[in-house]
């Protein structure tokens, strides 16, 4: 049996890593709907399962013209159901087979020809193929070749089923390969090809040459050559996030479109040539979209759609106007947390029922749906359930340690049971665990609330920097939806440049040698990168070569320093003169301004020593009357000063008799030769 027998005439795929089929060569009995109106659902009746069911198929696996259904459990001990139609709408006790692990998907389809349904479930080493003995029992699977089952198809058009496998290398590049079957329950591996997304897979002819294809819930297509190759064109655009895909014809123009189902559902509208346009996006209630499947429900010629909530526990019908674009149909219950969606007639009536997995720990069930043929003609629009939002946060860094930005989460309307959101951060300008810490969580606002807080942490330092952002995201929200998935933080920098100074310095000037004089350069604050600063000596009174010695250089602060010397040397004399002065200026200052450039070094005279007792003004004068005394010696033997009139011939007396004078008149002294 050609794998396109499966869902003839329906334009039904199930979501990623489901089959699509086309025409029958052989035909046990898989559903179709043809000629259909559907109406209304009844109340969900849900049947036990086995494991937690994270995919589901329907096929009739007894031959006994009814539809059954299987389930597969993503566990770490793998198992999956079969429960048995009856007809009339209801099933049987769940048949469980356990094999393999972390089973998370599955699909049907004829692969040795013996007109009856097999079946090739993914697990945690690969994909198995499980020979259907046509009463609803199966052989012991065969691992078959690594990847996880994506869907099935003929795509080397030799009438048998293959299979097309994903997965992920070592660098996250995703590859996608078909597994030609040979009629006989055997497969060889075709050659591989790769792509930059990770999403739902579903086999379709999208560019209308006869050879299957391969649409990703990215938007991006891998076309088929008919043989089971597969080439990708990396000129392609994503036209979406990705998610569960199923594909059809929405526009009623021949060509294959795909519907897209996360967060959002999309319409990806086909061109004919593998190509699509951009993503007309629909609201629907609940989030987030975990599996969709199509149908022409109403039967009005316009290709519908029906998605799981799995936060909302509900399926919602997605009515098609025909043009790409779909209105809203309505919500019924499920059990909770639905994870995958068939659409099939169980109980007979022409009418098309849905089938659903339900996978939450308490749930482990399939919910019935069936159409009683009471639809109403405009169906009431659903409420809203509360929606998740997020503030954006403004926090000044701080020079150490961390600083809480408190994000705060709003709820749109209180919520009658608890309600749940993820959150978790990501660079914009500023960077993790540098300027932030990258930390995530679970927020959950109780019943009857509206609000709540989280906090990231904020890191401090010392550099200068301008003003940084991260985000923090929203996501898999439970019992709720998000309105505004992202706050943005704002890191304010508080750390101004230092300035600089110099401060000033006197130092006596000795009788003979060198002496140090020391200037302590400061910075206002302590930083967290180097700061350096030039300095050079200049004269005043004091003269470079005489008083002291020059001096340029840099002066360089470690992070965290805050002052720093340096050093001139004063020259001493035996000199009778005037205190003098000289100047270290500071200029360029890297990291850094100057507040105060100049330092200024007094050089005190100390040649007049025993001139004790007076102000600087009188030792001054005295100082320069001996001077003079000395002076008129070099020209007569008579030396002699006069100091308020009076003579001195000998050296001895000048000292005293000039110091008891100033100290007694504080005039300064008048000399003469």
């Amino acid at each position: 049996m050609s794998p396109r027998s499966l869902f003839r005439g329906s334009q039904f795929v199930q979501k990623k890593r489901r089959p699509n089929h086309g025409r029958a060569t052989r035909r046990p009995r898989f559903e179709t709907f043809e000629d259909r109106r559907m109406l209304s659902f009844t109340p969900a009746v849900n049947y036990a399962t086995v494991g937690t069911p994270s995919a589901i198929v329907a096929a009739d696996f007894n031959n006994d013209g009814n539809l059954d259904l299987a389930t597969c459990a993503n566990a770490s001990i793998g198992s999956f159901s079969v429960l048995l139609g009856d007809g009339a709408g209801g099933f049987g006790a769940a048949l469980r087979t356990v094999i393999g692990s972390q089973l998370s998907s599955i699909a049907v389809a004829d692969f040795n020809n013996d007109t009856r349904p097999d079946m090739v479930v993914s697990d945690s080493g690969g994909f198995r193929l499980l020979v259907g003995n046509g009463d609803g029992t199966f052989q012991a699977g065969v691992p078959m070749m690594g990847g996880d089952m994506a869907a099935v198809g003929d795509f080397n058009n030799d009438g048998n089923s293959d299979v097309v496998v994903t997965w992920l290398d070592g660098d996250w590049w995703s590859h996608v390969q078909v597994y030609r079957g040979n009629g006989q329950g055997g497969f060889a591996a075709g050659p591989d090809a790769y792509y930059w997304g990770y999403s739902g897979l579903a086999a379709v002819d999208l560019n209308n040459d006869g050879n299957l294809d391969v649409a990703t819930g990215d938007g991006p297509a891998f076309l088929g050559d008919g043989t089971g190759g597969l080439h990708f064109d990396w000129n392609q655009q994503a036209q979406h996030t990705g998610g569960a895909i199923a594909t059809g014809d929405f526009t009623g123009d021949g060509n294959a479109d795909a519907i897209v189902a996360s967060y959002t559902v999309a319409v990806l509208r086909g061109r004919g040539d593998g190509r699509f346009d951009a993503p007309i996006t629909h609201p629907a209630a609940g989030t987030p979209h975990t599996a969709v499947a199509t149908a022409d429900f109403n039967a009005d010629g316009k290709l519908d759609a029906i998605v799981t909530e799995s936060d909302t526990g509900t399926v919602g019908l997605l009515l098609g106007n025909g043009d790409g674009t779909l209105r809203f149909g309505g919500t019924f219950a499920t059990g909770a947390a639905p994870s995958d969606v068939v659409v099939g007639d169980f109980n007979r009536d022409g009418r098309p029922d849905v089938a659903v997995s339900n996978a939450a720990a308490d749930a482990r069930t399939v919910s019935i749906l069936l159409n009683d043929g009471n639809w109403q003609t405009t169906p009431p629009q659903p409420l809203p359930p509360p929606a998740f939002s997020v503030n954006d946060v403004t926090v000044t860094e701080g020079n150490t340690g961390t600083r809480n930005a408190t994000f705060t989460l709003s709820l749109s309307k209180p919520a009658a049971v608890a309600v749940s959101v993820n959150y978790g951060t990501a660079d914009i300008s500023a960077s993790s665990w540098i300027d932030y810490d990258a930390i995530g969580g679970r927020v959950t606002i109780p019943a009857g609330q509206t609000s709540a807080t989280f906090t990231i942490p904020v890191r401090g330092d010392w550099y200068p920097e301008p003003t940084e952002t991260f985000a923090v995201n929203l996501n898999s929200p439970a019992n709720a939806m998000i309105s505004d998935a992202q706050g943005i933080g704002t890191i304010v920098d508080d750390d101004q440049a230092p300035r600089i100074s110099i401060n000033d310095v006197s130092k006596r000037e000795g009788n003979s040698g060198t002496s140090e004089i020391a200037f302590t350069v400061s910075l206002t604050a302590a930083y967290g990168e180097a700061v350096i600063v030039n300095y050079a000596t200049a004269n005043g009174t004091a003269r470079a070569g005489r008083d002291y010695q020059s001096r340029s250089g840099s002066v360089t602060f470690a992070p965290g320093e805050v002052t720093k010397s340096i050093s001139v040397m004063v020259l001493g004399d035996r000199k009778w003169e005037a205190n003098e002065t000289f100047f270290v200026n500071l200029s360029g200052g890297t990291n850094s301004g100057i507040s105060d450039s100049q330092g200024v070094a007094t050089i005190v005279n100390d040649d007049g020593g025993r001139l004790r007792g007076t102000g600087d003004a009188s030792a001054l004068a005295v100082d320069m009357a001996i001077k003079e005394w000395m002076h008129a010696g070099r020209k007569r033997r008579d030396r002699q000063a006069s100091f308020h009139g009076r003579s001195f011939t000998s050296l001895r007396f000048v000292q005293d008799d000039m110091l008891q004078e100033c100290a007694r008149s504080r005039t300064p002294p008048v000399s003469s030769r």
